[in-house]
């Protein structure tokens, strides 16, 4: 469940946003209603010891108010 392949340019798109290097909190998010969202929660991972739930809005990064943000602009 938490493979995902990718095309050659997508790897090679992948690998320059991250440096080559992964991490992550655990979850997927998504965008609804002008909000970025939790999709999804991977077991064993730092969001679901955090008690992060789908569902759970993502509504401010450090002081900055995210509504109307790309999923990107979050995770970067």
């Amino acid at each position: 469940p938490y493979t995902e392949l990718f095309t050659p340019k997508q790897m090679a798109e992948f690998s320059r946003q991250t440096n080559g290097r992964y991490g992550g909190l655990g979850m997927e998010i998504s965008e609804q209603s002008g909000f970025v969202t939790v999709a999804r929660v991977f077991p064993h991972t730092p969001a679901e010891g955090a008690g992060i739930q789908e569902g759970d809005r993502i509504v401010q990064i450090d002081t900055a108010a995210t509504r109307g943000w790309k999923t990107s602009q979050v995770q970067n």
